[in-house]
């Protein structure tokens, strides 16, 4: 990473044919009027306008860089964004969301307070129109910080992900102490091992509630957004490379995160309906391949849907997800034209 400039806060962004939002993100961050901080843009080979707005904007404001690679995806987008970062802390966002001024400002501020190796907030997931979906609030609404490595088990226990590395903000000296990285050439999940060892290897995490993200959910004009075969081995890749990281450590957060990884795997099951048909063969092979985490897993409950799918096959349970998430984008986009922003 870079030593020469005094930076507070570095924030790395892959941009990837994201022209349509990019603006939005980066205009959010501005109106926080941050001071001693660096906006870090990596163009992963877009063929949009996307590389013409970073540039843009690093002529425009002298915190901002932009630099260009081949398309090689997010993770190796993070990872050169690392090597330019000079802040004491780290901040990953993705190019299609933005924040909300004033509660980034104030959980930046935060900050200043504790030398933690992370932190970690609550966020908002959008509809294309701005409608928030849903407000994930997994920590307890405090006027301060929780600064309680303990509190690491209540976190986890609440319902929804952990993964999301938007959510969070790093300490340079912990992501180089413990040489952080995400796995090159993964497109899909790729954050969801980055923070499984940085969860693991954090000595001391914050918490605080303030959701000053917003995750864009597009599900286009479909049911979703086709699978592809890349996409579900990449993902049966990171939850198994992650489920075995676990699996070998005694402590109960190892458990309770290893829980949520079963409860991803039979979510996405319904994924081999969700791709070309020309996919499913080899979908069907990275699914098989990764069905030990059911058979494996801490939970009872997954563990018994694990013998369901052994008698029944995964086909089976991936059919009755689908027509579940049928029903649950139904809604969404029922509430997402009912409510535009």
């Amino acid at each position: 990473m870079n030593d020469e400039k005094n930076i507070f806060l570095s924030i790395i962004i892959p941009v990837y044919n994201s022209a349509a939002y990019l603006s939005k993100c980066v205009d959010s961050i501005l109106e926080a009027e941050l001071s001693d901080i660096e906006i870090i843009l990596i163009d992963d080979g877009s063929t949009d306008e996307s590389t013409s707005l970073c540039n843009k904007y690093a002529e425009k404001y002298s915190f901002v860089q932009a630099y260009s690679q081949n398309n090689t995806g997010p993770s190796t987008a993070r990872n050169n964004g690392l090597q330019y970062a000079s802040g004491k802390f780290i901040a990953f966002f993705d190019s299609d969301d933005y924040v909300s001024p004033a509660l980034f400002r104030r959980a930046v501020s935060c900050l200043y307070q504790t030398d933690s190796d992370m932190w970690v907030f609550d966020f908002h997931r959008v509809a294309e129109n701005g409608c928030i979906l849903d407000k994930v609030y997994q920590i307890e609404e405090t006027d301060k910080p929780i600064n309680d490595k303990e509190y690491l088990n209540n976190f986890l226990r609440v319902k929804d992900c952990f993964w999301n590395v938007w959510r969070c903000i790093y300490s340079r000296k912990f992501i180089e102490r413990h040489d952080l990285r995400f796995i090159n050439g993964i497109n899909c999940a790729e954050d969801l091992e980055f923070s499984v060892r940085a969860l693991i290897n954090a000595e001391s995490i914050s918490f605080f509630h303030v959701p000053y993200y917003f995750y864009r959910v597009n599900y286009g004009n479909s049911l979703s957004r086709k699978k592809t075969a890349e996409h579900a081995e990449h993902l049966m890749q990171m939850l198994r490379v992650s489920h075995d990281y676990l699996h070998s450590l005694n402590a109960v957060s190892a458990e309770l995160m290893d829980v949520k990884l079963s409860r991803e795997y039979f979510l996405n099951l319904s994924m081999y309906y969700e791709s070309p048909k020309n996919h499913r063969k080899s979908i069907l092979k990275y699914i098989k391949e990764a069905q030990y985490l059911l058979r494996e897993s801490p939970s009872r409950k997954y563990r018994m849907i694990g013998r369901e799918a052994s008698v029944f096959g995964v086909r089976h349970l991936a059919l009755l997800l689908l027509m579940m998430k049928r029903v649950k984008r139904g809604i969404r986009k029922l509430k997402s034209r009912k409510n535009p922003a």
